[in-house]
């Protein structure tokens, strides 16, 4: 049996109603020109109350609660879930253009190990 890859980048989203914004967000990461066994996307839901968790679960991803409507207890949420080497922080309402965004940010990462 393969041994699984374990994630290079963890990119953590919270989130709170934003069914109109999340499907973008997430299809502009699934292009981009990575390897998609290196990313791991956790979606850190605040009890959303629209179709957010519905349209994100098309998607391979985590889907972990918050429940305590802030947004930095969100991020600490999804450090404290994350196995990623790297993490990495957006919005839903971001999108990732240059379809070699994450590709860039590692080979700098990698490369300075002193960020």
């Amino acid at each position: 049996m393969k041994k699984q890859e374990k994630p290079l980048i963890s990119i953590i989203i919270p989130v709170y109603n934003e069914e109109e914004r999340i499907g973008g967000c997430l299809e502009s990461i699934y292009s981009q020109q990575f390897n998609k066994k290196l990313i791991e996307v956790l979606i850190i839901d605040d009890d959303s109350t629209d179709k957010t968790v519905e349209i994100a679960k098309k998607y391979p991803v985590k889907v972990l609660r918050n429940g305590k409507r802030n947004y930095e207890i969100g991020k600490a949420v999804g450090i404290n879930n994350a196995s990623g080497d790297f993490l990495v922080f957006i919005d839903a309402d971001h999108r990732l253009i240059d379809k070699k965004w994450l590709e860039k940010g590692v080979k700098n990462l990698e490369k300075n190990k002193n960020i």
